[in-house]
């Protein structure tokens, strides 16, 4: 359960070390959406806490706690619904 940003242009993949719990604190990462150059990936952690979204920058591969979602269930992905 670690998450990496990987520049395809230098080959470089950087470690998100700042910002996401404890590694062994985390149960599953679920399906990343990306919008306006930043990813947003559900975080389900096995302490007690409830899921919650994290804003990943990929300038400095660091994550930044969001939405918490209230469930007794696992988050898997996460996605946008626009209207038309």
């Amino acid at each position: 359960a670690e998450l990496a940003v990987f520049k395809g242009e230098s080959g470089v993949l950087t470690p998100v070390t700042n910002g996401l719990p404890a590694k062994e604190d985390i149960a599953s990462l679920g399906t990343p959406y990306s919008e306006n150059g930043v990813a947003y990936i559900p975080v389900v952690t096995t302490d007690g806490s409830s899921p919650a979204l994290y804003k990943i920058d990929p300038v400095t591969a660091s994550a930044t706690k969001g939405l918490t979602i209230v469930t007794n269930d696992n988050v898997q992905a996460v996605g946008k619904l626009t209207s038309f």
